[in-house]
């Protein structure tokens, strides 16, 4: 599967291009369509905690821990009860998994990262073209 870099406005209005794909996660009959960045320096798959109740997940006796981000800065997480489906498609192609997440109160957007992500597929980010590669 091929993907397009998203193109969005950086400082000074200078042109951003990112990897991002679209994504579907269910849970149960629950379904929440929307964009993931991949990032390779994260190392699971993080979601804003606002998903967790749209996927009707109770995250209130789930573990929490206290994550350090680049440059230090501190965020809480909430492992996810059960593991998530997560669905890729693109012209006819579908790509699906199960995988663990965890949701995040400082996070807006949703991360794919080494584990959950990374770990299970080829991923190749062509900044060059600004094309991504993914491959099971």
């Amino acid at each position: 599967m091929i993907f397009p870099f998203t193109e969005v406005l950086g400082l000074a209005e200078d042109r951003v291009f990112r990897p991002m794909i679209p994504l579907i996660l269910k849970v149960n009959t629950k379904i929440f369509k929307s964009y993931a960045l991949i990032d390779s320096g994260a190392d699971y798959n993080f979601l804003p905690i606002s998903i967790a109740a749209s996927l009707g997940l109770d995250l209130s006796r789930e573990p929490r821990y206290v994550l350090s981000a680049a440059g230090g800065k501190t965020f809480t997480v909430y492992k996810s009860p059960v593991e998530i489906d997560h669905i890729i498609k693109s012209k006819g192609q579908k790509l699906r998994w199960k995988s663990f997440v965890y949701f995040s109160e400082h996070e807006r957007n949703i991360l794919l990262g080494e584990s959950g992500f990374v770990n299970r597929f080829r991923v190749v980010l062509d900044g060059k073209s600004r094309n991504i590669g993914i491959e099971p």
